[in-house]
């Protein structure tokens, strides 16, 4: 019901499923690391050429794991990047944003809805006023982690064949037999990654090197300019006073909604999925398969239980004279 109420409030907004849930559901019914590689293989791609390949790759190992995706009902547009549309500047495939809140706000989660908006409302306050005070120190005109790796697609820009064909149109080959048109008057690559992302990918890097006086950092997305990033933060959330201070009305007070304490100890951690464990709080890493002895190199013991007949180490005993 979600989909259909978006396309009444928001018509043509665009949203996503996240990937890692569709990858859960998957294995759960084709088990195999070469077919883990050909579902994320799919989702990642970015050209509608290398999402087919990889899906016939994947109908080659496994018909049903094909047919299961082929016929999911969730569109190619929800989930793999090919199909994504290019302006919103988003190549996410996950919902981590979302689970980064609610672990944020996991500490006050349950408590009664005044308290808990009230935390909410002060956890905000400070991380908004702290996100402005840190970019205060930053002194370039594109946000810090874009920077980075658009100067990372500038190392790896060496790498490229660069050839010009009229106007802004350039044709750049890397790895090998990959060749992709770069048109720098409309800030695209046949990769498709710079319209994904809305900052230059290697192609576009080497394209606009081989020009030569033009500065690469031109050609990244307002969307990511410092001066967005202060208007995006620059709404605040203003302080209030105690509920000692607040108007007193004529109205009833609220009561609190009819609640049954439910058997056990309440649970704050969400349900880990299959496929995953907890090794510290908030660290979700993938469950070991097996242990391997560091005593034999055998899989299922460790150096404890190992049944390896080796000779015990004798303890030299000094004795002590009366």
């Amino acid at each position: 019901w979600l989909l259909p109420a978006f396309e009444q409030v928001v018509p043509n907004s665009e949203h996503r499923f996240c990937a890692r849930h569709l990858f859960t559901n998957f294995i759960l019914q084709f088990k195999g690391k070469s077919l883990s590689d050909k579902f994320w293989g799919a989702a990642k791609a970015t050209t509608i050429p290398q999402f087919a390949r990889q899906m016939e790759e994947l109908k080659n190992l496994d018909k049903d794991a094909y047919d299961s995706l082929i016929e999911l009902e969730k569109p190619l547009k929800h989930w793999s990047r090919s199909h994504f549309s290019t302006h919103v500047k988003c190549d996410m495939l996950l919902n981590n944003m979302y689970e980064s809140f609610n672990s944020f706000i996991l500490a006050c989660r349950d408590k009664p809805i005044l308290t808990m908006l009230e935390i909410v409302r002060c956890k905000l306050m400070r991380r908004i006023q702290g996100r402005r005070d840190k970019m205060k120190n930053w002194t370039n005109a594109i946000c810090p982690k874009i920077f980075k790796k658009v100067e990372i697609n500038k190392a790896k820009a060496g790498g490229c064949v660069t050839m010009w064909s009229a106007g802004g149109k350039f044709q750049v080959g890397s790895s090998g037999i990959s060749q992709y048109i770069v048109d720098l008057d409309l800030r695209n690559c046949s990769c498709r990654w710079w319209d994904l992302t809305g900052w230059p990918c290697v192609h576009g890097v080497a394209a606009i090197n081989y020009n030569g006086g033009l500065n690469i950092m031109d050609f990244v997305d307002a969307c990511y300019h410092t001066e967005t990033y202060f208007k995006a933060y620059e709404n605040l959330i203003l302080p209030m006073n105690g509920m000692e201070l607040w108007d007193r009305t004529n109205m009833p007070p609220c009561v609190p909604p009819s609640y049954s304490k439910q058997p056990g100890r309440p649970r704050k951690a969400r349900r880990k999925e299959a496929g995953e464990c907890s090794n510290k709080a908030n660290v979700v890493t993938k469950v070991q398969d097996s242990l391997k002895c560091s005593q034999c190199g055998r899989k299922g013991n460790n150096k404890r239980t190992c049944h390896r007949n080796l000779p015990s180490k004798q303890k030299s005993k000094i004795g002590r004279l009366r």
